[in-house]
């Protein structure tokens, strides 16, 4: 196990966080910096992996949880600070995985633990940094539970609710943040944790919101919809409630190359 980020509390040292079972736990120091070039973060995770190898012979289990966030309105943003938040949340975890890949591909098993978070998933205002680069996770996922599924590698993603002290930079509210502060401790998020890293867990390409000691999976669905061969701009405006209507939904599939996507009928 290695501690890659902080509760929201001043951090202990890896042998404290080790239950007294025989477990064992390293510790590897590797930042994102904003300065830091990508070769340089690469490398940083690299020596991440490399420590895990070194210490345990495998790596079964990757959580990638390591993040920032702040609060900044889409028209004061640069593309500057997109790319920070890039970096962090997307760059981190394609060059954690891409180090861990190999020797899970190896071994013909493996799990991946990505996060995202309701700010990309549903949207939140003034975030729009931090829910671009959340989102770009989930999509991220999608491919490497279908590239990973003929090597025995599952990922999924949790879109988790804790409160850290991160959490004044991005909320103004105080009486949001004392209430998360006493009803979304971040300890409550492990359980799901654990449950995707253990052997009963089977799943793979899921997201799942944890909150509080709640748990739900999150999907995206479609409505039946509306078809007509020669669909016009008239007949979409005629046949909206069709369209709008998610009614008989159903959860689509990966795509193959060359697959024509599910049609509804008129």
């Amino acid at each position: 196990m290695i501690p890659t980020s902080s509760t929201g509390r001043r951090s202990r040292p890896p042998s404290t966080l080790c239950p007294t079972n025989g477990s064992r736990g390293v510790a590897s120091r590797a930042q994102n910096r904003r300065q830091a070039p990508i070769k340089r973060a690469a490398e940083l995770r690299l020596h991440l992996i490399a420590t895990t190898i070194k210490h345990f012979g495998r790596v079964d289990l990757l959580v990638n949880n390591a993040g920032i966030c702040g609060s900044q309105l889409f028209e004061d943003a640069t593309l500057d600070d997109f790319d920070h938040y890039w970096r962090v949340h997307l760059g981190g975890p394609v060059n954690t995985v891409k180090a861990a890949w190999p020797y899970m591909v190896a071994q013909h098993y493996g799990k991946i633990i990505l996060t995202t978070s309701v700010a990309g998933l549903l949207g939140i205002r003034g975030q729009a940094t931090y829910a671009a680069a959340k989102c770009a996770v989930v999509g991220l996922m999608r491919i490497l539970a279908i590239e990973g599924a003929e090597h025995g590698i599952l990922v999924n993603t949790i879109s988790p609710a804790g409160y850290t002290r991160m959490h004044p930079a991005a909320v103004a509210d105080p009486a949001w943040l004392k209430q998360s502060e006493a009803t979304m401790p971040v300890e409550a998020v492990a359980p799901a944790i654990v449950w995707l890293a253990s052997d009963g867990c089977s799943e793979t390409n899921r997201i799942y919101n944890v909150e509080a000691g709640a748990i739900q999976r999150i999907a995206i669905v479609m409505g039946p919809g509306f078809n007509d061969p020669h669909l016009t701009p008239e007949s979409i405006a005629e046949n909206y409630a069709k369209v709008e209507s998610i009614e008989g939904f159903f959860e689509p599939g990966p795509f193959e190359p060359g697959q024509i996507p599910a049609t509804a009928k008129s």
